[in-house]
């Protein structure tokens, strides 16, 4: 999981959430979510992406169009009213996390992130640096963990994010971590010791995103890592 930095809401949804009474109709033009116009939701599914350097707000899979975007809503639309359901800074875009039972994987144990997590409520918060510190991961075997016994819940039993098949979270996110090692390991000096300044460069690549706007998928694995061996180094030096 990464740090979400929320910027300012489409311009489109100020206007649809600022929308008056209209005397001439003789209605209330109340804005609600569930009746947002396509349009304006697209408008919303953009800004995320660019937020999010096309990635979900979970589990980091690779969100390459607004198609692949779902809004979801941190705090579960039930706990709202309707002024809370357009507020943007309450949004996150996320993976549609489904089963796979065209390939034989049925069920909620197969589904991740917003879609097996449903209404329940969250202590893990990607919009929250706090957060995000208190998440770790295993570098052996790519699992993610926290030694906050509520985010670990989160992490592990509302969103399912070290679910296998078939979505291979951890799998996935091991085979990006191996890959950094290898690089790594390549650009080490004769005595084998990693480049300070070129781990700096790595986690560079994965903190920034590219011309298209993306970071690299499961980037929050290398950060974390990438941090963990600079602090150590800090404290040893």
């Amino acid at each position: 999981m990464l740090l979400i930095r929320k910027g300012p809401e489409p311009n489109a949804l100020t206007e649809y959430r600022t929308r008056k009474w209209n005397p001439l109709e003789k209605q209330s033009l109340q804005p609600t979510y569930a009746d947002m116009p396509t349009e304006i939701k697209d408008e919303i599914r953009k800004y995320l992406l660019r937020e999010q350097g096309c990635l979900c707000a979970y589990c980091m899979r690779r969100l390459d169009s607004i198609e692949k975007v779902k809004i979801e809503h941190w705090t579960p639309e039930k706990d709202l009213d309707e002024n809370g359901k357009l507020e943007y800074r309450n949004m996150l875009g996320v993976c549609y996390g489904q089963a796979e039972p065209e390939k034989g994987y049925f069920g909620r144990e197969y589904e991740t992130c917003d879609q097996h997590r449903g209404s329940l409520p969250l202590s893990v918060d990607p919009r929250s640096a706090e957060s995000i510190e208190r998440i770790t991961y295993k570098s052996g075997n790519g699992e993610i963990t926290s030694p906050d016994t509520e985010i670990m819940k989160d992490l592990t039993d509302t969103l399912n994010l070290n679910c296998g098949a078939p979505h291979f979270l951890p799998e996935n996110r091991k085979a990006v971590l191996d890959s950094v090692i290898r690089h790594l390991n390549r650009k080490a000096g004769k005595n084998g010791k990693w480049s300070r300044n070129e781990m700096i460069k790595v986690r560079k690549r994965f903190e920034i995103p590219d011309d298209k706007g993306q970071l690299p998928e499961y980037a929050g694995i290398v950060l974390w890592f990438i941090d963990s061996r600079l602090s150590r180094e800090k404290h040893a030096g």
